[in-house]
């Protein structure tokens, strides 16, 4: 009888922590929803690097908060991990593949990410270019100056090297100047 009653009383706690818990993710989802949207929202923006891929995490941890296969308090946790990684992505520079859009074509290109600043691509076709911002829309331009280009293309040398210390010229980040201008990467974007 004394196991009994330990046993009711352990059920009435563990009772009481779920009834607990179960109001506080109430209370925590809609703060999760909200963040989650704040974080596509700020990937939509930024720089056009994997951004489908990097928005369909966001969107699979809502799913799995909207089908309840996940507590509010573990997507959040989730998302904080991404935030993380979005905030890792502006420390990184680095040399990667991805689908870009080319004269409304998809194109497989080499890419060099400067931090969230800068995107620089190598088609296979010999085209090289950068991510440029149109108002509201990113586009991939194609540089037609040769000393651009051949300053793109020593970037994209250099991080083959693994040489990413040191003083680049690069097409200013703006287009509609033709001046350049530097960077000088120590692993991060400066």
């Amino acid at each position: 009888q004394l196991r009994f009653k330990r046993l009711q009383q352990a059920k009435a706690t563990d009772e009481k922590s779920a009834k607990v818990l179960s109001e506080a993710d109430a209370a925590l989802r809609p703060a999760v929803q909200s963040a989650a949207s704040n974080l596509k929202a700020h990937i939509a923006a930024g720089l056009p690097f994997r951004q489908v891929e990097r928005t369909a995490a966001v969107d699979e941890l809502l799913h799995k908060l909207d089908a309840n296969s996940l507590s509010p308090s573990k997507v959040a946790a989730r998302l904080w991990s991404v935030g993380q990684d979005e905030l890792r992505l502006t420390k990184e520079n680095g040399l990667y593949r991805q689908a870009i859009s080319l004269d409304d074509t998809e194109v497989l290109c080499d890419v060099a990410r400067i931090g969230m600043v800068l995107m620089f691509f190598k088609a296979p076709d010999g085209r090289v270019g950068r991510a440029v911002r149109h108002d509201d829309k990113w586009a991939f331009e194609v540089l037609q100056d040769e000393q651009q280009r051949r300053q793109v293309l020593t970037l994209f040398d250099s991080f083959k090297k693994q040489v990413r210390v040191g003083y680049f010229e690069l097409p200013a980040a703006l287009p509609a100047t033709t001046t350049t201008t530097t960077t000088t990467t120590t692993g991060g974007a400066q």
